[in-house]
């Protein structure tokens, strides 16, 4: 259950990662905002793999 609830977090991030990353020109402020939550939603995933691969460790 956790596995299956893990897997949805990590491509729910991931589409609003991809999402984040639309456009490639910069409009101002908002665009520089843009590009701050998709750094975050970056680093976000890859803290929660972190944390899955320890809890698989951890069982095993």
């Amino acid at each position: 259950m956790l596995t299956n609830n893990f897997t949805y977090i990590v491509v729910l991030m991931a589409a609003l990662g991809l999402g984040a990353t639309g456009c490639d020109y910069n409009d101002g402020p908002v665009e520089e905002a843009g590009e701050e939550l998709d750094q975050t939603v970056d680093k976000t995933g890859d803290k929660m793999d972190e944390a899955g691969e320890e809890i698989k460790e951890t069982v095993e």
